[in-house]
């Protein structure tokens, strides 16, 4: 059972969709919160649930908006003005630096998939 501190924490589509399953009596769990991946059982039937887009907005169009890199670029490519920035990997840090450097600081960092704020305030006080 999902408590409701476990609930708030969650995108609004999957916090109603998992309401609603447990006032139907489905046992549900979340496996993986940072991915909102929850279980779902009933009688002996399991769901494993990852996504829960229930938008009008076709599901490759929600990906592709997800990742603010790609939008970006898509953006300025449309002559609409983003502000300066670049992507890079993980083992990329000496290059991050350099680019930091470059443009000067402060900067912001954060991933460019599928982040709200409330993950990056909380990573940002680790």
């Amino acid at each position: 059972m999902v408590d409701n501190s476990e609930l708030l924490e969650l995108h609004t589509n999957q916090r109603l969709l998992i309401e609603e399953m447990q006032s139907r009596g489905i046992n549900v769990n979340i496996i993986y919160k940072e991915i909102e991946l929850i279980k779902a059982e009933y009688e002996n039937h399991i769901e494993w649930i990852l996504d829960r887009d229930s938008s009008i907005t076709p599901y490759s169009v929600s990906i592709i908006c997800g990742d603010k890199y790609i939008t970006k670029r898509i953006l300025e490519q449309n002559g609409i003005s983003v502000p300066i920035g670049e992507k890079f990997l993980p083992n990329e840090w000496e290059l991050s630096i350099l680019y930091a450097k470059k443009i000067g600081f402060p900067i912001v960092i954060k991933p460019v998939f599928r982040i709200s704020w409330r993950q990056y305030i909380y990573g940002h006080r680790r």
